[in-house]
C-alpha cells in the first residue's frame, strides 16, 4: 500500500503590540490570585492604573461577569479587593472599567475558575456491611456534605473523606454527596462476589491517556476508571490527565509523561498506616495534596535523580528528558529531598523553586504569578507536533538517530514522520498502517488494511501502478485511539477490464 503524504507550510507571525503606560505609571491592569479554586475560596484581585487626567479620585470599578460589584480602587497605587466567587461553577470574567474622568471607556479583564466538584467511592460494589470510602474534593467550603446514610461529613477546603458502612439489600444502591449547592452520585451495588478496591479514578483527560496494569500492555484510560497500586499512567503528546485519589489527592499530569501509582494505602480512622508512592518515570505533573496524613515522609516521590518527601503541600515537578536537573515548584507546605548520591536531607519550605540533581540541591524564590503560569501550562492541551510526538516515544533526542524524521527504528517500512501522520507507534512493527489484502466478494473487491484511530482513511484505484489514482470511497473516519483493521467493499467492478490497482491514503 502506498500512503500518500502531504507537505504542508505554516505561517507563524507574531505581532508586538507596545501600550504606553499611563500618567500613574502602572500600565491599566487587573490581576487574581489564586486563579482558580471551590466557590468560597477567598481570593485577592490586584488593579493598577486607571488614573484619571488630573485627579485621584476612585477612578476604576471592579465587576465578576460583569453585573456584580467587588470595589471601587483609588489611582495612583496598586489596588487590593478580597472576595470569592460565591457558590457558581465555571469560568469566571472579573473586569476593572475606569470611572469618573475614565469615562468608563478603559478595561482589564482577568477570569477565575471555580473547579468542578468531584466525588469517588473506593469500591463500586461489595456485599452487605462493606466499608466504603467516599471521597469529595472541589466541594465549597464550609458547607456540609451528606452521604446516602444522612450522616454529616467533615469537609475542610472543599475536601472530604468518610467511612461509610453499607447496611442494605441485594441490588444498587446511590450513594450521594451534596454541599447544598452540588450534588454528585456514585452506584454502588450490593451482592455476592468480589470487588476490588481502588486507590482512584480517572476524573477528566485529553489526548488518548493511557494506563499500563502490572504485566500488562497499555491500555486506553476513560473517566471514571479505576487507578490502583502499580498501574502506570501514560499521557501523549498534546494531551493531559486528572487522577483523584482516595484521600483527596490530585495529580495533573501533563502532555508526554509517565507516573506510576508505586503503592497507596488511605484509611481515615487509622492515620498512622497510611502510605503513598510515586515513580516519575517521565515528563510533568502537579501535586495538590489531599487528608492523608504526612508523617515521618510516608509519602513519597522517586524521581530520575532522588527521592522527595511530600508533608502536606502543593507543587509542580517535571524533567527535559534531556536534562540532568530535576525541577521542583513548591508554593504550598514542605519537601524533604534526598538526592541519590548523598547522605543529606534537605528541608524546603514554600515558596520555594528547587532544582537538584544526584548530588546537590539549590533553591530560590518563587512568585505565585510564576506558579500560577506553570500550572496552566500544565492544565493546558495542546496541538500534536512532530517534535513532541517525538518526545513521546524517544525521550531525549539529542543525538538519536532513532528520533529522525527520515528514521525507522522499527523496522516495518514506514519512517518516523510518516507513523506521526497515521497515529502509529514507530518503536513496534506491530504498530502500522498498511494494506492486509483485497479478494473479491460477489461483484466487487473487499480490501481490508490496519490503521490508527483519529484519523480518515480513503480508499483509491487506479487502471496501472503508475497510473492516476483516484478516489472510490468517501472519507471512512477511524474512531477510537487505538490500532484497528478495518474495511472496504468496492462493489460493481469485477468486469472483463484491465486489472485494478488500490491504495488506501490519509485524507488531509
Amino acid at each position: 500500500m502506498r500512503i500518500k503524504i502531504f507537505p504542508f507550510t505554516s505561517t507563524l507571525t507574531a505581532v508586538l503590540a507596545l501600550g504606553l503606560l499611563n500618567r500613574s505609571g502602572f500600565a491599566d491592569g487587573i490581576s487574581v490570585s489564586p486563579s482558580e479554586g471551590v466557590g468560597l475560596t477567598p481570593i485577592v484581585v490586584t488593579v493598577t492604573g486607571f488614573v484619571p487626567d488630573g485627579g485621584t479620585y476612585p477612578n476604576a470599578y471592579v465587576t465578576v461577569d460583569t453585573n456584580g460589584y467587588l470595589g471601587d480602587c483609588p489611582g495612583n497605587q496598586a489596588c487590593v479587593l478580597s472576595g470569592n466567587m460565591g457558590y457558581y461553577r465555571g469560568t469566571h470574567l472579573l473586569q476593572a472599567t475606569g470611572a469618573w474622568g475614565d469615562g468608563g471607556n478603559r478595561h482589564a479583564t482577568t477570569t477565575f475558575k471555580v473547579l468542578d466538584p468531584e466525588m469517588m467511592i473506593s469500591q463500586t460494589c461489595g456485599t452487605n456491611g462493606s466499608k466504603v470510602l467516599i471521597t469529595g474534593n472541589h466541594f465549597n467550603r464550609n458547607s456540609t456534605v451528606y452521604a446516602y446514610t444522612g450522616s454529616a461529613l467533615s469537609n475542610s477546603n472543599g475536601q472530604f473523606a468518610v467511612e461509610v458502612t453499607i447496611n442494605a439489600g441485594n441490588g444498587p444502591i446511590n450513594l450521594v454527596a451534596t454541599d447544598g449547592f452540588n450534588t454528585l452520585t456514585n452506584q454502588f451495588t450490593v451482592g455476592p462476589g468480589i470487588c476490588e478496591p481502588q486507590a482512584g479514578t480517572e476524573t477528566g483527560g485529553t489526548g488518548g491517556p493511557m494506563i499500563r496494569h502490572p504485566g500488562g500492555q497499555p491500555v486506553p484510560f476513560s473517566p471514571g476508571d479505576p487507578v490502583r497500586p502499580g498501574d502506570e499512567i501514560i499521557t501523549g503528546a498534546g494531551g493531559k490527565l486528572d487522577v483523584l485519589l482516595s484521600d483527596g489527592t490530585t495529580l495533573t499530569i501533563a502532555e508526554s509523561s509517565r507516573v506510576k501509582l508505586d503503592r497507596y494505602l488511605f484509611t481515615p480512622s487509622a492515620g498512622q498506616n497510611d502510605i503513598t508512592g510515586f515513580s516519575v518515570l517521565g515528563g510533568a505533573f502537579r501535586y495538590a495534596a489531599g487528608l492523608m496524613e504526612k508523617h515521618d515522609d510516608n509519602v513519597k516521590l522517586n524521581t530520575t535523580f532522588g527521592v522527595i518527601g511530600i508533608r502536606g503541600t502543593e507543587f509542580i515537578t517535571r524533567r527535559d528528558p534531556c536534562s540532568t536537573t530535576q525541577e521542583v515548584y513548591l508554593i504550598h507546605g514542605q519537601l524533604a529531598i534526598k538526592p541519590t548520591n548523598s547522605t543529606t536531607t534537605n528541608i524546603v519550605d514554600a515558596p520555594a523553586s528547587i532544582f537538584y540533581d544526584a548530588t546537590n540541591v539549590t533553591t530560590s524564590g518563587l512568585k505565585q504569578a510564576a506558579y500560577d503560569a506553570l500550572k496552566n501550562e500544565i492544565n493546558q492541551t495542546n496541538a500534536v507536533t512532530f517534535s513532541s510526538w517525538v518526545v513521546q516515544y524517544f525521550g531525549c533526542t539529542n543525538g538519536n538517530a532513532a528520533a529522525a524524521a527520515t528514521a525507522d527504528p522499527d523496522g516495518d517500512g514506514q519512517n518516523n514522520y510518516a507513523e506521526f501522520q497515521s497515529h502509529t507507534d514507530p518503536t513496534t512493527n506491530a504498530s502500522v498502517f498498511k494494506l492486509l489484502g483485497a479478494a473479491r466478494e460477489g461483484d466487487g473487491v473487499r480490501l481490508v488494511w490496519q490503521t490508527h484511530g483519529g484519523i480518515t482513511n480513503v480508499v483509491q484505484a487506479a487502471s496501472s501502478l503508475g497510473g492516476i489514482f483516484s478516489d472510490t470511497s468517501s472519507n471512512i473516519v477511524i474512531p477510537g485511539d487505538v490500532d484497528v483493521t478495518t474495511n472496504y467493499l468496492h462493489s460493481g467492478i469485477v468486469t472483463n477490464a484491465a486489472a485494478r490497482f488500490y491504495r488506501v491514503r490519509l485524507a488531509p
